[in-house]
């Protein structure tokens, strides 16, 4: 009897965890050219923070689409550059379920550059090279006070 009640307070205290984890982390939405492109939340234990972008980048996983496609190099089928007019909207998860959607952070740039995923062929991932483009190039437009 007594293992089955710690198997039960186990199982609870876990589905009460998950369920808690997603409040934490940053909900990010990218748009390229005015029209949407990627729309994901990141799980974190960590409050959200423009200091952290460079984390956060480095999980976003992108997707070829017809309004923006993503075409492996001519020399190189794992590595792919996107220009576009990009736009990056950083959330705090909590605001984004508490209907407080304002953006921690905005931030405009031209490029992504990106390496093919190993596990899925039609994922890609920014490269060490994109991430420091994005950071070294980009144009804040609403930041935290």
């Amino acid at each position: 009897m007594y293992k089955q009640m710690r198997w039960a307070v186990l199982i609870t205290m876990s589905v009460i965890s998950v369920s808690n984890a997603q409040g934490y982390g940053p909900h990010i939405k990218v748009w390229a050219n005015d029209e949407l492109f990627l729309e994901t939340s990141l799980r974190d234990n960590e409050d959200v923070s423009k200091k952290q972008l460079g984390n956060y980048l480095a999980r976003l996983a992108f997707k070829s689409t017809t309004k923006l496609p993503i075409k492996a190099d001519a020399k190189d089928a794992d590595q792919a550059r996107a220009t576009a007019k990009f736009e990056l909207h950083l959330f705090s998860q909590r605001n984004v379920k508490e209907r407080k959607p304002a953006p921690l952070l905005k931030i405009a740039f031209g490029e992504l550059r990106l390496s093919r995923s190993k596990s899925d062929p039609d994922l890609w991932y920014l490269t060490k090279e994109g991430i420091e483009f994005i950071e070294n190039n980009m144009t804040i437009i609403v930041t935290p006070d």
